[in-house]
């Protein structure tokens, strides 16, 4: 470690706690100007102040001394770019920024899935055929999908499922190169108010970015148009990809097209929200604009935009991956909790509860012994 304050993590756990400059030095007790100052190391903080900030900012003293750059990423695409604070999009994108640096870690002592994505499938504008592709790659042709987490994962994709500070991030996705020749994307998914069949349809949404979007682009400096634009391709290949259109069509007898109550029964088979099964079937010309309105109103007068039939028994879905890898090293003894949280912080130095909250792990697992398991990723039922 080295001696020397280093004013660019003091940046770093700020952004992380979602915090400004002002709030920062506010809650310090001292000028924004000092903040600046201390993070452009042009100045070291006091000793008294050093120690506030740690208390403040909730990261081990090591971590302000360490000189390891976070991984390498791409470009992060928000679903709700606009309507949220730039803070909390920095501080989500920084969060994945130090997941990856823990999955960095994690791979000195296991494989993880290997990555199987089709990044170079052309598409040709044709999304019912790009879809029926991918699905035919991962062997799932024109079955229901039962749990989109579960499959991104066994494909190698990194996928967490959080509370976020905002109710207005659903969801996005990050590459992360954690080392020379392994890139991995991983995608966050939010828990704030969701239902499975929406952090479903999220999850298909973010591997549409992945797969048609390149990570090069600079999505902040996109128009609303231009976000509009891929937000609506996204929107396409999600719904193409959780409904294919041969198997949901023959679902969607003419006589029941209109009928919400049979959307219930739909869902039930599918797991995808009873809107997007609307949407769906106004796009494949299963219905005209006057019906589509007709049933929107109707979800809208039932109160279905907030919360749907099933969506109280249908289980949330679980990311497996981080939390097993975790597991694996607990259980067979390569590391003890102790050795295991000093193993992560020599270079990268973090709290256990961080830790926790950036895998996705049990509040508290860093500090229980854990059960004994063998697999990293344990067989469901529907994806083999």
């Amino acid at each position: 470690m080295n001696n020397k304050f280093n004013g660019e993590r003091l940046r770093l756990g700020r952004i992380f706690r979602g915090l400004t400059i002002e709030e920062l030095a506010e809650k310090v007790g001292v000028k924004k100007q000092t903040i600046s100052l201390y993070e452009t190391g042009k100045i070291i903080p006091e000793v008294e102040n050093l120690f506030r900030l740690i208390q403040v900012l909730k990261f081990p003293r090591m971590f302000f001394f360490q000189e390891e750059e976070p991984v390498k990423t791409g470009a992060a695409y928000f679903r709700a770019l606009f309507s949220t604070n730039k803070k909390y999009r920095e501080q989500q994108k920084l969060q994945n920024i130090f997941r990856g640096n823990l999955c960095k870690f994690l791979l000195n002592y296991m494989d993880f899935p290997e990555q199987n994505l089709p990044l170079d499938l052309e598409f040709n504008g044709d999304m019912e055929s790009y879809t029926n592709s991918i699905r035919k790659l991962w062997g799932i042709n024109n079955e229901p999908i039962r749990d989109m987490v579960y499959l991104l994962e066994k494909n190698g994709l990194i996928v967490l499922l959080t509370k976020t500070d905002t109710n207005d991030i659903d969801a996005f996705n990050q590459s992360v190169m954690l080392n020379d020749n392994e890139e991995r994307y991983i995608i966050v998914l939010s828990k704030n108010k969701q239902s499975a069949s929406r952090i479903e349809f999220d999850a298909a949404h973010e591997l549409a970015h992945i797969l048609l979007h390149p990570k090069t682009e600079d999505i902040e400096s996109f128009s609303r148009e231009e976000f509009k634009a891929i937000e609506k391709q996204a929107n396409e290949f999600a719904a193409s990809f959780l409904l294919p259109k041969d198997a949901f069509t023959n679902d969607l007898p003419e006589r029941y097209r209109t009928n919400l109550d049979y959307y219930v029964k739909l869902k039930r088979k599918w797991n995808v929200s009873i809107s997007a099964m609307v949407m769906r079937a106004f796009n494949l010309d299963l219905m005209t604009y006057n019906q589509y309105q007709y049933l929107m109103k109707k979800i809208s007068q039932r109160g279905w935009r907030t919360c749907e039939p099933l969506d109280d028994s249908v289980k949330i879905p679980e990311a497996t991956v981080l939390k097993y890898s975790i597991d694996l090293l607990l259980d067979n003894d390569v590391f003890t909790v102790q050795t295991l949280i000093d193993a992560i912080n020599e270079n990268f130095a973090l709290e256990p509860f961080d830790i926790e909250n950036l895998l996705g792990l049990q509040k508290g697992k860093l500090s229980i012994k854990s059960n004994k398991i063998t697999s990293i990723l344990p067989k469901l039922k529907g994806i083999e």
